[in-house]
C-alpha cells in the first residue's frame, strides 16, 4: 500500500453527487480518505450559479453547506490558458458540437491543470497554506 497521497480535483457533478443522500456522501469521502481535494473557482461558481435554478436549486445549496472546511479553494486566474483550457474542452467533446460555450469549462480546466503539471504545486503545499488558491 502506498503512502502517497492521491490529489482530487472534484467538479459540479461529484460535487453534487454528494449531496443526493448520506450514503453516497459517506462512500465517495470514504474514498478520498485524508487526501487533498480540490475545488476550482469554476466549480464553485457553476454551483452558486444552480441554486438559482429551480431543478437543480436544493442539491447545489446541499453542496454549498457541506463542502469539507479542509478542502482547498483554488481560483485558476492566471494558472491556466485559455487556449490550454479550449483544447481540453474540444476532447472532452470528442467531434461533438457543444450546446454552449461553457460545456465542459471546468473539466477543460481541471484537464489543462493536469496537463501542465501546474497541480503539482498544490501537492507540495501543507493543507494550512492551501485555502484562498
Amino acid at each position: 500500500m502506498s503512502t502517497t497521497a492521491r490529489l482530487w480535483f472534484l467538479e459540479t457533478s461529484s460535487r453534487l453527487s454528494l449531496a443526493v443522500g448520506p450514503d453516497i456522501e459517506a462512500a465517495m469521502l470514504a474514498e478520498i480518505g485524508s487526501d487533498p481535494a480540490v475545488v476550482i473557482d469554476v466549480v464553485a461558481d457553476e454551483i452558486e450559479w444552480r441554486t438559482t435554478k429551480p431543478t437543480t436549486r436544493t442539491l447545489a445549496k446541499t453542496a454549498l453547506a457541506r463542502m469539507p472546511g479542509d478542502w482547498i479553494q483554488m481560483d485558476t486566474s492566471g494558472v491556466v490558458d485559455i487556449a490550454d483550457i479550449k483544447q481540453a474542452q474540444a476532447d472532452v467533446a470528442d467531434g461533438r458540437v457543444l450546446s454552449d460555450e461553457q460545456q465542459h469549462w471546468a473539466e477543460s480546466v481541471i484537464i489543462a491543470l493536469g496537463r501542465g503539471r501546474r497541480s503539482a504545486k498544490i501537492g507540495s503545499l501543507s493543507r494550512s497554506d492551501r485555502r484562498g488558491w
